[in-house]
Formats: C-alpha cells, sequence, structure tokens
C-alpha cells in the first residue's frame, strides 16, 4: 500500500529509514538527546559527504526527529533549529523554448515524444505524467486530470499510487 500505520507513505518511511541508518544514527546515535547541540548539528552537517541540498534533506529529518522530541516534553528546544547548513546554489531555472522542446521531442525515441510534449505543455511531475492515462485525459476541452501518480517502490513493481500532497490534485 502507498501508506504505512505510522500515517507515512511509504518512500517517506524509506527516505527516513535510509537516512537515520546512513546519516543520522553512526555519527549521533550514541549521543543523549539533550546532549546534543546546535554545533554538534553544524560540524555534523558539515562533515557528512553529501551534497548541500542532500545535507539539507537529512538534517530536515534530524530536525523532525528533535521537534517529535520538543513535543513530547524530552526536550526544552531543537538544536537543529538555526543551525547554519552548507550552502546550497542553484542555478537559475531557464525553461527550453518551444524550437528547443520540439527538437528535444524529434530527438527522444518514438515512443516517449508525446511524453515529452505533455510534460512540456503542462509541468507535471515525472511520477504524474508516467501515471498520466488517456481516461484521464479530455480532449474536447484540452484539460487533463492529475489525481493520482506512479509510484515505484524499493521492492516490488510500479504502482499507480495518489498523489502526495491533496493540493497536488489538479486539472490542468
Amino acid at each position: 500500500t502507498a501508506r504505512r500505520r505510522s500515517g507515512w507513505r511509504d518512500a517517506t518511511a524509506q527516505r527516513y529509514e535510509r537516512e537515520l541508518r546512513l546519516h543520522i544514527l553512526p555519527r549521533l546515535g550514541d549521543w543523549p538527546l539533550a546532549a546534543v547541540r546546535r554545533e554538534h548539528v553544524e560540524r555534523w552537517a558539515g562533515e557528512l559527504a553529501l551534497q548541500p541540498s542532500s545535507v539539507a534533506a537529512v538534517a530536515q529529518t534530524l530536525s523532525a526527529l528533535f521537534a517529535s522530541a520538543v513535543e513530547d516534553g524530552r526536550l526544552v528546544s531543537n538544536p537543529v533549529s538555526g543551525a547554519r547548513l552548507p550552502q546550497v546554489h542553484r542555478a537559475p531555472l531557464v525553461p527550453l523554448t518551444s524550437d528547443e522542446v520540439r527538437r528535444f521531442a524529434l530527438g527522444a525515441p518514438e515512443h516517449v515524444r508525446a511524453a515529452v510534449l505533455v510534460a512540456a505543455g503542462t509541468g507535471l511531475r515525472q511520477g504524474e505524467l508516467f501515471g498520466l492515462t488517456v481516461d484521464r485525459i479530455d480532449f474536447i476541452r484540452r484539460e487533463l486530470r492529475v489525481d493520482r501518480q506512479l509510484w515505484t517502490p524499493r521492492k516490488g513493481p510500479a504502482v499507480l499510487a495518489p498523489p502526495k500532497m491533496t493540493n497536488s490534485y489538479r486539472t490542468v
């Protein structure tokens, strides 16, 4: 199923498990929660062998763990809050021109050309695009309904699953 008993989707639970196992517990797992300070978090984040955007994602998981401890009354504050993390430098996003999209589509294998054009024209995410079927398209109104996505678990076959966020349901 797409949801676990915890309320997290399988992909989220798998990401948390992987981040805990690979990046959080090996360095901070033996520390009492109350002993971890912002300076420790900053040092830990600086020593992770990851790109800055991945460090930010793992730190978000660590922050959620500490936020739960604060909510449960086990800690007074979250040491991840306000921690300085490696800076994420993003290049400006420059959309392709119509001619570039057409050339890209023509250079793609024939079985994916339509997907290239639909993605460029609608802005659908990859999973939403791969979850799109003809019954979700109203050709007369020139609309398509986004109400599912293709999700591939770590183990097992890909499945059609509902979007993660309620605001992801939409008509394009």
